[in-house]
């Protein structure tokens, strides 16, 4: 690899990671999410033996995949007590709005569209675009069970961390609607033996 390729690498990772600090920064319950579940995201694509690229395009959505929070009302992101139906609406524009930030830097359209697609749900009533089944992008439903499972065993402003029994329940309950059942299950046999 030649040098100006390598320091062009770097500078994109380095401007990855700011870009995640930058959400991270103004929402204290999310430090280390996007960490987090890129390493969980990147665990089970080991145990499905993704291949190196798809393994590359993971890792770079699952550490992105909430970037567009930087254009939600903090009085919003920190609100302890139960969201409005717009307040729903505006939190739920979260995907598209990081489509929108990376799509100028961020040329892999699997890339964006796991970013766009991370709250899609197998049985259609996910957002924003209602996809269901085969058509919610492969690495989209690969995200979504770490990153729900993050969200579950760590403290939120309005609830604190569940144990790990309780989010594995969660979990097993959307099988099939919300979550890709053979990569859940993949999830859940692995996960205890991961260290984060």
């Amino acid at each position: 690899m030649r040098l100006d390729t390598i320091r062009t690498a770097r500078t994109f990772a380095s401007a990855i990671t700011s870009l995640v600090r930058v959400v991270e920064e103004r929402d204290p319950y999310i430090a280390g999410h996007s960490r987090r579940v890129r390493a969980y995201a990147l665990h089970l694509a080991d145990a499905l033996a993704l291949d190196r690229r798809q393994r590359r395009q993971l890792g770079l959505a699952a550490m992105l995949h909430d970037i567009g929070k930087v254009g939600i009302p903090d009085d919003i992101l920190h609100k302890p007590t139960r969201l409005t139906t717009e307040e729903q609406r505006i939190i739920r524009s979260h995907p598209e709005v990081g489509e929108r930030i990376l799509t100028p830097i961020v040329r892999s359209r699997a890339v964006l569209a796991a970013i766009r697609g991370h709250h899609e749900r197998l049985d259609g009533s996910g957002y924003p675009d209602g996809l269901a089944g085969e058509q919610v992008p492969l690495l989209a439903r690969l995200i979504a069970i770490p990153d729900c499972y993050d969200a579950l065993t760590s403290a939120r402003a309005y609830r604190p961390a569940l144990p790990v029994r309780e989010a594995f329940a969660i979990l097993e309950a959307g099988a099939g609607t919300q979550f890709d059942p053979v990569f859940l299950h993949m999830f859940l046999r692995i996960v205890p033996s991961i260290a984060i």
